[in-house]
């Protein structure tokens, strides 16, 4: 198949199965939740509100340095918690992609498969699936925080590392070098694919000026349709 089939096969696969569009609609609606309770909790709680009526300049020195490690442990004891959060609904997002790939597989077979069914297939490889997807993102952002250009050659070439765990039950290693032997010789329509679905994550992402903090979640259920097309390029080129 040529990228524009691949493309179109992945929107044909989901339009017959939106079932599968249900998986990603759960990291979905806990990032919408979370996202408009971080809002209420800036916008409508008295913490700035107290914070800001702190009387400093009538205060001891010691007072203000009760109050100064006061604030720093409250404002630490959030983030942990936002970063949990963050953790728990990577985790749900990537446990729902890795059923969207095992979905995806069944469908170009001819079968069709239920979400436990979906579930099954992938539960006894969820450890090596979030071990992989964590190497990967760290990789990649790594590469990205040292503003290096391999990050995005490396982005490409680990974008099937979770296809080969599942469909070809390969290791972590194998998996990487699954991923890279398959990349190198497609990495321009690897590129294109993600690069398509990314821009549509980034006009989703522009709708925040007219859905408040929805349009990243949304961008779950793009994902989906990457996810599907990365698997669909897998089993077409894996030789």
């Amino acid at each position: 198949m040529n990228l524009s089939e691949i493309i179109g096969k992945s929107f044909d696969v989901i339009a017959k199965r939106p079932v599968i569009l249900v998986l990603c609609l759960i990291p979905a609606i806990l990032r919408i939740v979370v996202n408009f309770a971080g809002l209420y909790w800036f916008w409508w709680s008295d913490y700035w509100t107290e914070f800001a009526e702190i009387p400093w300049d009538y205060m001891a020195p010691e007072e203000i340095m009760e109050t100064v490690w006061d604030v720093i442990f409250e404002i630490a004891a959030v983030t942990v918690v936002v970063v949990v959060i963050d953790i728990v609904i990577w985790i749900t997002a990537m446990v729902a992609f890795s059923m969207v790939i095992a979905m995806t597989a069944a469908s170009l077979e001819g079968k069709e498969m239920t979400l436990s069914e979906a579930f099954r297939s992938i539960s006894g490889k969820l450890f090596l699936i979030i071990i992989a997807s964590a190497a990967v993102w760290i990789i990649v952002r790594v590469g990205i925080c040292a503003l290096c250009i391999g990050a995005f050659i490396l982005w490409v070439l680990l974008a099937l590392v979770k296809q080969g765990i599942i469909i070809d039950n390969l290791g972590f290693g194998e998996s990487l070098s699954k991923s890279f032997n398959i990349a190198r010789p497609n990495f321009f329509d690897i590129m294109l694919i993600l690069l398509l679905f990314f821009v549509i994550k980034a006009g989703l992402g522009l709708t925040v000026f007219f859905l408040p903090f929805v349009g990243d979640a949304l961008g779950y259920l793009v994902d989906a349709f990457s996810v599907a097309a990365l698997t669909i390029l897998y089993i077409d080129r894996r030789g």
